[in-house]
């Protein structure tokens, strides 16, 4: 397996500490399939410290399997921030992932959808555990943000419990 740990000596990424997914605009996509990796202790100032899935307005939606995330940071989805706003799609199908030890400033400590302005996002877990993560804000384990669009997660034989928030939905919090 591949292990993607970043040092980033107190200068993040501004978005995708880990990795940076960009599909965003029209017509275009990123949507790899990541199997068999870890994805831990990166960092991002904004938005996605482990990994973004960047599909506003075009495409991203990564397929994760066997794949741990744990130890990231971020202002928003630390872990991961899936962002299928502005008439994008940003639905990543996640099996047997583990999203755990993550620590967001605001909102989104494990995951971060965001499906606004007629966008989607809704990705699909399947045997997914999210655990021990934290926001300073709301959605200890996923922040979903669906206005004027659709964020709409699914869950399959998943896990998600002993995640922290300071303002609201400590394991998941809709907007």
């Amino acid at each position: 397996g591949l292990i993607i740990s970043t040092h980033d000596d107190g200068n993040p990424n501004n978005n995708g500490g880990g990795l940076y997914c960009a599909g965003s605009g029209s017509g275009h996509q990123c949507s790899p399939t990541l199997r068999n990796l870890i994805i831990r202790s990166n960092s991002a100032a904004d938005s996605g410290g482990g990994l973004l899935n960047n599909g506003s307005g075009g495409e991203s939606s990564t397929l994760l399997v066997n794949v741990t995330v744990s130890g990231n940071s971020a202002n928003h989805g630390s872990g991961m921030l899936n962002d299928g706003s502005t008439g994008g799609v940003s639905s990543p199908a996640l099996t047997n992932v583990l999203i755990s030890g993550n620590t967001a400033v605001d909102n989104g400590g494990g995951v971060y959808n965001n499906g606004s302005v007629v966008g989607a996002s809704s990705p699909a877990f399947t045997n997914v555990t999210i655990s021990g993560n934290r926001a300073g804000g709301n959605g200890g384990a996923l922040f979903n943000y669906g206005q004027s669009g659709v964020s709409s997660p699914t869950f399959l034989n998943s896990i998600v419990w002993g995640n922290a928030s300071y303002s609201g939905g400590a394991q998941i919090y809709n907007h």
